[in-house]
């Protein structure tokens, strides 16, 4: 897994920086390279073959489902109220 704050804090460099960005390379490839899964944060969800993701908190996690479950219906455009 790789914890983005973590490798930022101790690489010095910051997430879209090449450095960075090289090191987020490495940890990719000997990863996969040894057929193990690759995990990062959720934020990454667009990058490819990551295995797993890992998000906020448990509480957020929560607060995000119950606001999604407590969110109005969307109407389509032009629909009677």
């Amino acid at each position: 897994h790789v914890g983005s704050n973590d490798l930022g804090n101790f690489s010095g460099f910051k997430e879209g920086q090449p450095q960075y960005e090289a090191l987020v390379t490495t940890i990719h490839d000997a990863t996969l390279r040894n057929k193990k899964w690759l995990g990062g944060p959720l934020a990454w969800m667009s990058r490819p073959d990551y295995s797993f993701l890992m998000a906020g908190s448990e509480q957020g996690l929560l607060r995000a489902g119950a606001q999604l479950l407590l969110k109005p219906p969307a109407r389509a455009p032009g629909a009677a109220r």
